[in-house]
């Protein structure tokens, strides 16, 4: 994952994809620091328990449909 110093807004897509675990909890480490620190992130992902209490505001779809 290449980024800039303290960025405004990350775009995420699937940032966890093909990783294992001890990878991803590196990933997942990073991501609540960002959001602590105040970044903007929107995400896609397809790990649900991955996500789980890292968005302040979370968009599923299902069938082409936007449910909050």
């Amino acid at each position: 994952m290449a980024m800039v110093k303290k960025p405004r807004l990350l775009l995420l897509d699937e940032p966890t994809a093909s990783l294992d675990n001890a990878s991803k909890i590196k990933v997942r480490t990073l991501i609540e620091k960002l959001k602590n620190d105040g970044t903007t992130m929107l995400g896609i992902f397809h790990d649900l328990e991955f996500m789980e209490g890292l968005c302040d505001k979370e968009f599923n779809m299902q069938k082409g449909e936007m449910n909050e």
